[in-house]
């Protein structure tokens, strides 16, 4: 018989954003893990782990890769280059191909 309903303990929700923000911190932790090791490491349900996953690689956030096991490993998408760190000077590079023949 289940207990009444004053005996229940409720679970209380996450704060907004709280478990996106754990699920990432154990992918910088441990880049390449599967969904179940990064819901082991972050303490939350799967099938939470599973949605969030779903979502943050549809939004270009997570990558996912295949596993040799035949799973999922996901890991931070790697950040592109500044724009402004890496100056394409194209003249420069015809001159010095010049200088060396090419």
């Amino acid at each position: 018989m289940p207990p009444a309903t004053a005996e229940v303990e409720r679970r209380t929700r996450a704060p907004h954003g709280a478990n996106r923000a754990v699920l990432l911190a154990a992918v910088r932790e441990r880049p390449g893990a599967s969904a179940g090791e990064l819901a082991a490491a972050a303490g939350i349900a799967r099938p939470v782990i599973y949605a969030l996953l779903n979502r943050l690689t549809a939004h270009g956030e997570l990558v996912g890769s295949e596993l040799p096991g035949g799973s999922s490993g996901y890991a931070l998408r790697p950040e592109p280059p500044a724009p402004g760190l890496v100056p394409r000077r194209r003249g420069h590079d015809r001159r010095r191909r010049a200088a060396l023949g090419r």
